[in-house]
């Protein structure tokens, strides 16, 4: 038989957000059927794959599709129906007492008789004749497969137990069973009096899918010889016209066509993959085998043939197709003599003689429809060409499209007076949204685990531009929206990326670290493991319930609005003392870390005055301010709404400023009167810093209500003022948030004012303008929990910086989720699933002020300094080389490295009920060894670093950090036989390695890369993902993709070095020197054999070998 090739691809319907769950040939005509999750099912005819029928038939998960002489019969949860070729109905069979928890089903063609059956534990025959349940009988275990053999006569049922129950269609009771697998079942299939299974088997108390397809004879219940694939199996089908011939699937998109008994040829050894993002749910081979279908897990069908004119059906039926309806003649647009009296109509007059549609004049208006406003990032790019702008088009807009979104909004949030028809098409979406339901990219947003972890996870549907979100999978990692608004802050990256100190831990260092790899990245996520491991080592994270258990109900039960805010203040602090290296007798200078208290350090006068006249008065300084409220608030009543000017209202910077410069009643101490007094207490600004931080603090109902009132009347008092007299296209909707606020302080008072939007002129002197940069907001949402995301406004840096373009652009990001948004969705809220946390307001100055770029980190220093972590005496420095300056690698050089991992935690994975595995958590691993050695020169093959990291936390005692850490493991296996890490190995009082820091070994790492040097290794990838860093891809050169063919395996490093060196290595067990010298040679070899122009043919060769050794090197003695 020829080998099966790619025909075609298509969606079925609603692609988008539903899996295709089954698919099935026609048995009597040249049509293909295919289900979803939705309940929908269609029909496509021939291999042009064109729209026959469709309909929504059920309200649920369609299990199973079988084709019989009347139509196609499908399966749910709960019901059976039987659908025609035309897609109506013929016939629903639903009983609540016996049919739920349906998986699966099967047809006995002789008497028109259908099996059902799934976890109800209940074998179900019905008579398809009469659409009505015949007959049931018990089973021991729910059953996962059914398969009818026309030769023996068995109801063959696969259990989730791993057994093949043999049932008698005419009593359904069990006659024999089969020990198939010590799992469960995965897919069935039978032809003739043979059964094939494939399914899983429990190894290291783990469910692992069967690498061999277990074959048994149903005449003489004996296993036959099982059949090896490459491959691990999920789905099966015994080709028609063949007896012995099977069609096999891997849940990643591989299949393969092999038959048992035939000896092997290379090409039955052929897999070949289905070019699909999701994975394979449904497969079905045509009654011609002639086609392959499948279904994917994204909503897509997708065709295979193996040859030009393939068909479905050999002798199948013509399938008949709905009458031409008489059409019209066709009439030409642009022929003047055509009479439009030939086109019928028909006319309803009323008295007058007028048509229903004449309006009259007093009723109607004509007005040009007007356009929406060029979006601001356009016009900054924009190139004049004599009277014609040219601009690239930005990421988020459609080609040669503008679209007019339709306002739909909820009555019951807001009296129709105030929505206004003459907002602009954004603006009309944005309400929508903020009275309207949440919308999706609003919605915490998860990563879906497969076998191969996050390879075939699609970041790309989450994030379209260039920034780089973070990642979700890790511990606390409800911070990254404040993160990221810390990174899109030009000064706060820049500042962070360019300090570099020896202190353990180190927020400073660390955040520059995770900040150097979202510059670097271009879309990809990033992890920011490093950093929160950092986070949980000091005691006071802990203290103050910022550390939350890994477990989803702990995640759930937070009060994330309440942790942020904390989180926040935590972390300016600690960035405060991070940063700021002023002793007692000098100066602080910008080197000395004195940048950050200049973004944000406002010094306060505290100034306390008790009833006897007496004033004590202190200075003191704060990071960010919090929101306090007035305590009343009025509340809204249609009669006000009547006349606005009597309702009491608070601007934003009214509140802002009373909480800024508040005066409250205190209890103090009074030096006058020797004894605690009733004082009043005022607190004035005496400068204000370049970045206004704003906690908001609305975490009760009284202060939901307070914004949600306060915003309406904003937006009612906007409207009032557009209808006395200005147009729509000269004020934009405003919101009580306001996007611009001018505050400076005058005769030692601060004052401060919200500009009006309205206003063309600017003020002039823009030192005092604070523009609206970031707001954290928590969103609440029961039904998929709640999360943190932020709004951020990216400025043209960072757009130069990703794309080459100089823009400005609002941003929302959710964790590894960014969309642009348009600019009013920064300063609305609905109260109702968004509830405002953090308000970021900047001087449009501060960009200016800190104009430098992020420094090198190639000081040879970082790599020649010892900073052992061993106590013990007998350590041993013989696996390494101490470097000269002279000696270490530059720009261009070549190094070998290779790094070895421990697993901190277990992987956390659920058993579905038809025997799939799928991973909820992965393993956590953090590297424990990195190796880096000469790639070149007479010390080429020798390791200049080979640093064991400790993974124990790190915890302080005592507010001095000089004092000792003590250790605390945290290692749950070491994996030995793959790491060569043993117990012991990493712990700084007894190893005899040579133990340091993650921070000191990351920050050589660092170091090489900017001295330029190229690495050379084999799965370079999953080395600096673990270790949570970020290199050029032109300075990686990685083997297992150098030594891969398209669409194949990749292979191990142990057989490539037996194949290619005929060198054995990793024996017994790992070591991260011998795999790097190994690398290294293997990129050696590579680069004499393209020299010689036959290397493509040599690893053609290489994989035929390894298809007959199974991918193993063999072991010598």
């Amino acid at each position: 038989m020829a080998g099966f090739e790619y025909l075609s691809t298509i969606p079925t319907v609603e692609a988008d957000k539903f899996s295709t769950s089954a698919v099935c040939f026609d048995a009597s005509e040249e049509l293909l059927w295919a289900a979803n999750a939705s309940g929908f099912v269609g029909s496509y005819h021939s291999l042009q794959l064109l729209r026959y029928s469709s309909r929504y038939i059920q309200n649920s998960f369609i299990k199973q599709l079988l084709s019989i002489n009347r139509g196609i019969l499908s399966l749910s949860g709960e019901e059976l129906k039987l659908v025609n070729r035309g897609g109506s109905i013929d016939f629903t069979i639903r009983d609540e007492s016996s049919l739920y928890y349906m998986q699966c089903m099967c047809l006995n063609p002789n008497h028109d008789k259908t099996y059902i059956s799934g976890e109800n534990n209940l074998l179900t025959q019905v008579d398809l004749r009469s659409a009505k349940i015949t007959k049931q009988a018990s089973t021991e275990c729910s059953n996962a497969v059914l398969r009818y053999s026309n030769k023996s006569g068995y109801v063959c049922c696969g259990t989730t137990t791993g057994k093949v129950t043999l049932h008698d269609p005419s009593t359904l009771q069990c006659i024999n069973a089969i020990d198939a697998h010590s799992g469960s079942i995965s897919d069935i299939d039978v032809s003739d009096n043979f059964l094939v299974t494939c399914g899983f088997s429990t190894r290291h108390s783990h469910l692992n899918c069967d690498r061999f397809l277990m074959m048994y004879d149903l005449r003489s219940m004996r296993a036959l010889n099982p059949i090896q694939v490459h491959f691990d199996p999920t789905l099966l089908k015994f080709m028609p016209n063949y007896t012995s011939r099977l069609a096999v699937v891997s849940h990643t998109g591989q299949f393969q066509i092999c038959e048992p008994g035939v000896p092997l040829t290379p090409s039955s050894l052929i897999v070949q993959q289905i070019e699909s993002t999701g994975y394979p749910l449904a497969f079905d081979v045509s009654p011609s085998a002639q086609v392959f279908a499948f279904g994917d897990s994204e909503g897509y069908l997708h065709v295979w043939t193996n040859r030009e004119d393939a068909m479905m059906n050999n002798f199948g039926q013509p399938t008949e197709f709905a009458a031409d309806e008489n059409r019209l003649p066709y009439l030409d647009i642009n022929d003047p003599f055509v009479r439009l009296s030939t086109v019928p109509m028909d006319y309803t007059y009323d008295s007058s003689g007028r048509l229903l549609s004449d309006w009259s004049n007093e009723l109607t208006e004509v007005k040009d429809r007007r356009l929406a406003p060029i979006d601001p990032k356009i016009l900054e790019s924009m190139k004049m060409n004599n009277f014609i702008g040219y601009a690239p088009a930005p990421v988020n807009y459609k080609r040669n499209q503008m679209p007019y979104t339709i306002r739909a909004t909820n009555a019951n949030e807001l009296d129709d007076n105030i929505m206004d028809n003459n907002e602009s098409d954004e603006e009309q979406d944005a309400l929508s949204e903020y009275y309207g339901e949440i919308p999706k990219r609003y919605h915490r947003v998860a990563m879906k685990y497969s076998k191969l972890g996050l390879e075939d996870f699609n970041f790309e549907s989450y994030n379209r531009t260039n920034f780089a979100g973070l990642e979700t999978d890790i511990p606390n990692a409800y911070c990254n929206s404040m993160l990221q608004v810390l990174y899109f802050l030009r000064p706060m990256c820049i500042g962070l990326q360019n300090h570099s100190c020896d202190k353990e831990p180190c927020f400073a260092c660390e955040l520059g670290f995770l900040f150097r790899m979202l510059d670097y990245s271009k879309g990809q996520p990033c992890q920011a493991n490093n950093f929160l491991r950092a986070f949980r080592a000091i005691p006071e994270a802990a203290g103050l319930g910022l550390i939350l258990p890994d477990t989803e109900e702990a995640y759930k039960n937070a009060n994330l609005a309440h942790l942020i805010q904390s989180w926040h203040l935590f972390v300016l602090q600690q960035l405060s003392r991070d940063t700021y290296k002023k002793d007692d007798k000098s100066e602080a200078t910008d080197n000395d870390g004195a940048w950050f208290l200049k973004l944000y350090e406002s010094k306060l006068e505290i100034i306390t005055k008790c009833g006897c006249e007496n004033k004590d008065v202190r200075t003191s300084s704060t990071l960010l301010y919090t929101l306090t409220y007035p305590s009343k608030s009025s509340q809204p009543n249609k009669d006000k709404q009547a006349n606005s000017n009597e309702i009491e209202t608070h601007s934003f910077c009214s509140v802002l400023l009373s909480s800024m410069s508040k005066t409250q009643n205190v209890f103090a101490w009074c030096e006058r009167c020797q004894k605690y007094q009733p004082s009043t207490q005022t607190r004035l600004v005496k400068n204000l810093p370049d970045i206004l931080a704003i906690n908001c603090q609305v975490d009760n109902e009284e202060g939901i209500h307070f914004w949600k009132y306060q915003d309406m009347v904003a937006v009612w008092n906007n409207r009032k003022v557009t209808q006395e007299g200005d147009s729509a296209e000269e004020v934009p909707r405003r919101h009580w948030l306001p996007n611009k606020i001018q505050a400076q302080i005058v005769d030692d008072e601060l004052v401060m004012n919200t500009i009006d939007s309205k206003k063309e002129t600017e003020p002039e002197d823009e030192s005092n303008i604070y523009y609206l940069f970031a707001n954290i907001c928590q969103i609440k949402n029961d039904y998929v929990g709640g999360n943190l995301i932020a709004h951020v406004r990216v400025g043209p840096e960072y757009h130069e910086l990703k794309e080459g373009v100089r823009h400005t652009t609002w941003y929302l990001i959710n964790d590894f989720s960014i969309t642009p948004i348009p600019p009013v969705d920064s300063s609305s809220f609905s109260l109702d699933w968004q509830i405002p946390c953090i308000l970021y307001f900047i001087k449009a100055s501060v960009f200016q002020n800190f104009e430098g770029g992020v420094h090198l980190r190639d000081d040879p220093q970082i790599i020649l300094a010892d900073k052992s972590l061993n106590k013990n005496p007998e350590i041993s420095t013989s696996s390494f080389v101490t470097p000269l300056e002279e000696d270490l690698p530059g720009k261009g050089d070549l190094v070998g490295l290779d790094t070895e991992f421990v697993s901190l935690n277990q992987d956390e994975a659920e058993i579905h009920s038809d025997g799939t595995r799928s991973t909820i958590k992965p393993s956590q691993m953090s590297v424990a060894r990195i190796s880096v050695i000469y790639g070149s020169g007479p010390k080429r093959g020798t390791a200049f670093i080979d640093d064991y990291i400790s993974t124990s936390e790190q915890i302080y005692s005592g507010s001095n950090h000089s004092l000792l850490p003590t250790f605390s493991p945290q290692v749950v296996d070491y994996l030995t036989e793959f790491s060569g890490i043993r117990p012991g190995d990493l712990d700084p009082m007894v190893s005899t390695k040579y133990l340091t820091t993650l921070k000191a070994s990351y920050r050589k790492l660092l170091c090489l890369i900017d001295r330029g040097v190229i690495f050379v290794g084999h799965g370079l990838r999953k080395d600096f993902r673990v270790i949570n860093i970020k290199v050029p891809n032109e300075q990686v050169i990685d083997t297992v993709e150098i030594y891969h063919l398209e669409r194949q395996r990749y292979l191990s490093l142990r057989f490539l070095a037996w194949y290619f060196l005929n060198r054995n290595i990793q024996t017994e067990t790992h070591d991260s020197i011998e795999d790097a010298v190994t690398a290294l040679d293997l990129y050696d070899k590579y680069t004499n054999t393209i020299k010689m122009g036959n290397f493509r043919q040599k690893l053609i060769a290489c994989y035929e070998t390894g298809r007959k050794c199974n991918w193993k090197a063999p072991t010598t003695t």
